[in-house]
This record gives structure tokens, C-alpha cells and sequence, in this order.
């Protein structure tokens, strides 16, 4: 039987919309990425875009030549927390057996959280210098791709800022994860493995929750790196999750052992972590914090303000 063609990225993306590379995070691209998370993205079983990309090393990988072996694709950027959040759980899932089940690829696409310091890439060459940083800030065991400056293939997988996709040996959709998750993608991975790395969909096909355990622990500095103007966005922009970024740096030693993990966490340990946020939060909000930290929390009251003017 010979094997079905698939669509190109640049077929299904079209040409890119003004502002595809925004300044700076607005509420209308939060809107936009909440709409995405519900309704966006390539649907389980649908033979996935094929495209061209290079390496942050110049190497060439074509996606329709990888036919006969699961591939794993996640996008994300150098400003975006959930990118950061969640890479400590899938390097531990890509040494335990992760590698095996599937080839992987990074796909860095527009930054989520542009500033001063990581500016929205102006040309190609500032774009492959962002993705040569998130691979070596984050020091990733598996290779980086760099989409184009108007995000093709972004845009043809859905537009999501850390999404993940696994493609089965045949060059199908098994599964989508909106926010990429070592913990839903390990199970995802198991399934596939079981069908001899075909069968689409697996594991009930697409995960849309966002888990936030990782961005929580890990995720700040994402946005600490792109410079100031990126964390005034955010509070301006998604204050609940500016709120919940910010505050989870300080419980670090409590959740980073449970975001670490990259498993399904047991309903104790979740309850357990959500009274230990919702409690370490309050504590912050009592204004129980160093002077700097007080300093911070009153320029994030400052930009909510600035907001609901």
C-alpha cells in the first residue's frame, strides 16, 4: 500500500498575519492562545504536516524522511515560562526511555514574552541566535529546530507557544498535548510503544489542561531573562498567571520535587501541592517577604492598576 502524502506547513499556515511577532504579551494574545487551547491545532489521526527545517547547528531535517519511527515534536521559545517549566520533567523522561520511544525535536517558534533583553526576532539571524540559547541555557539532549520568522510551521500546528505533538511511525497524529507535559507525554509514549510506534490516536488522542506544577517551580526566570518590560506584560495581561509564575519561584523546594518527576502525580500529593501554593501565596499576598520582594509585588500592583485604568 503506498503511503499517503502529507500536507506542507506553508499549505496550511498561509502567509503570516501582521504582528505575528508581537513587541510585547497583550490580553488579546492571551484571548487568542486561550481560543487556540480549546479549538486549535491538527486533529488526532490526520496525517501531520510535512516541512524543512534546519538546526541550531545548520543541519537540515525534513519530516516526511523520518517516515518509520515515532517523532516527537515541542515547540517553545527562550521568554516562555511553560517552555522552561516543563523541560526539567521531559529531560528526565527523555533519559528514561523516552529517547527510544521516539526521535524528538525542539521547534522554537515567536517569543511568548519579548523584552529589552530578548526582543521579538526583527530577522532569521536573530531567531536562530534565540534558539541556540534555549538549547544551550537549557542545555536540551535533543536537537533544535528553527522555524522560520513568520512561524510556518507554528502556525500550521496549531499557533500555540508550547505545545507538543507525537507523530507516529506512518506520519499521523497520535496525540497532542496543548501544553507540553512530560507526565501526559510519558503515557502517551507508553501507548505508542505498545502498537509497535503505530497507532493513531493514543492515550484518548489530545491533552488540554495546562500543568502548571513545572511553570510554577521553573517558569520565572523565563520571563526574568527576556528583561523588565516582559513581567510588566504579563501582570498586565494574564495577572491570574502573572500571580501564579511569581509566587510559585518562592515554593520551589515544595514543588519542584513533584514537577520533576514527569509521572501522572497520585490525588495526595496534588492536594498536598495545592495547599501548599494556596498557602505560601497568601503568605506572600500578607506581605511576609524580604524588602525586594515587596518592592516586586508593589510594581506588579502597580501594572494591575495600570490595567484597570
Amino acid at each position: 500500500m503506498q503511503p499517503l502524502e502529507s500536507p506542507t506547513a506553508a499549505s496550511l499556515a498561509g502567509p503570516a498575519p501582521p504582528g505575528y511577532n508581537y513587541p510585547h504579551l497583550t490580553t488579546g494574545v492571551v484571548l487568542d492562545t486561550l481560543r487556540r487551547t480549546v479549538r486549535g491545532g491538527l486533529q488526532p489521526g490526520s496525517l501531520a504536516p510535512d516541512f524543512a527545517l534546519a538546526t541550531t547547528e545548520g543541519e537540515p531535517v525534513r519530516l516526511g524522511a523520518l517516515r518509520g519511527q515515532p517523532v516527537l515534536l515541542i515547540f517553545g521559545s527562550v521568554t516562555c515560562p511553560m517552555t522552561r517549566g516543563g523541560i526539567p520533567a521531559l529531560k528526565r523522561l527523555y533519559a528514561e526511555g523516552g529517547a527510544d520511544a521516539a526521535r524528538w525535536f525542539q521547534i522554537v517558534v515567536r517569543e511568548a514574552h519579548p523584552g529589552s533583553r530578548v526582543p521579538a526576532p526583527a530577522t532569521e539571524a536573530e531567531k536562530i541566535a534565540h534558539a541556540r540559547a534555549l538549547k544551550e541555557l537549557e542545555a536540551l539532549p535533543w536537537p533544535v529546530l528553527v522555524d522560520d520568522l513568520g512561524g510556518t510551521v507554528h502556525r500550521a500546528y496549531g499557533g500555540l507557544p508550547n505545545a507538543a505533538y507525537l507523530i507516529d511511525a506512518d506520519g499521523r497524529v497520535a496525540f497532542k498535548d496543548q501544553w507540553a507535559s512530560a507526565a501526559t507525554l510519558r503515557v502517551a509514549l507508553d501507548a505508542l510503544r505498545e502498537h509497535e510506534g503505530r497507532a493513531a490516536p493514543v492515550a484518548g488522542g489530545v491533552e488540554r489542561a495546562m500543568h502548571l506544577l513545572g511553570p510554577m517551580a521553573f517558569g520565572w526566570p523565563a520571563i526574568q531573562r527576556a528583561g523588565k518590560p516582559a513581567g510588566r506584560g504579563l501582570w498586565l495581561a494574564a495577572p491570574p498567571l502573572a500571580l501564579l509564575l511569581w509566587g510559585g519561584r518562592f515554593l520551589r523546594p515544595i514543588l519542584a520535587p513533584l514537577a520533576g518527576r514527569g509521572r501522572p502525580l497520585p490525588t495526595a500529593p496534588k492536594l498536598a501541592a495545592a495547599l501548599a501554593m494556596a498557602g505560601g501565596l497568601w503568605l506572600l499576598l500578607r506581605g511576609r517577604v524580604s524588602s525586594a520582594e515587596k518592592a516586586e509585588a508593589g510594581a506588579a500592583k502597580a501594572a494591575m492598576q495600570d490595567r484597570r485604568a
